[in-house]
């Protein structure tokens, strides 16, 4: 059994001080690793990197830059939400996922908040979603964030942590390796 897999990792609006609330974060950047998985491998087909434009907090703060590495550049120079998403279901119906995952439940629950409170489509409403962390954690009897599984599954870390198609990258190079985790997705998907 072959599954067209979605991986994905958001990166959001954020703050060290607590000035920008929790349920006021707004996507910056989609990173999303679309591939082939079976269980004998996973293997990229598709890569796709959008960056957005907040419109609550349009200012980064400096530190929502050092942690990501977006600059207030290149969100200001993006599109706004609705165009973006625009984009992104272009693209998902390229590449015809038929499920998606993320590192944790985070991007599932934000993704979904922040698309239903603007009142747009959510091009992934259809879509199974699997918490690859919760798998990885079920696995390997350890809850661990995305760089020490990263560590734990004796791979280097591609990229830049925080980067929302960096991480995408690392979820679905450990997902290459590591028969377990693709034989648990698999086993779930419907």
């Amino acid at each position: 059994m072959a599954l067209r897999l979605l991986l994905i990792d958001l990166e959001c609006t954020c703050c060290d001080m607590q000035s920008i609330p929790r349920e006021s974060m707004e996507m910056i950047e989609i990173g999303a690793v679309v591939g082939e998985l079976s269980e004998s491998q996973f293997k990229t087909i598709d890569i796709c990197q959008l960056y957005i434009q907040p419109e609550d907090y349009p200012q980064l703060t400096a530190f929502c830059t050092e942690l990501t590495g977006i600059s207030q550049l290149q969100v200001d120079a993006a599109e706004k939400l609705p165009a973006v998403l625009l984009e992104f279901a272009k693209w998902l119906d390229e590449v015809r996922p038929q499920a998606w995952g993320s590192w944790g439940k985070f991007d599932l629950r934000h993704f979904t908040f922040e698309v239903e409170s603007k009142r747009l489509e959510n091009p992934l409403i259809n879509l199974q979603h699997f918490n690859i962390k919760q798998l990885f954690s079920r696995i390997h009897k350890h809850r661990v964030g995305l760089a020490r599984a990263v560590m734990m599954s004796k791979l280097e870390f591609v990229g830049r942590h925080h980067s929302g198609v960096d991480d995408a990258r690392n979820i679905a190079n450990i997902l290459a390796h590591d028969l377990k985790l693709r034989q648990a997705v698999l086993k779930r998907a419907v």
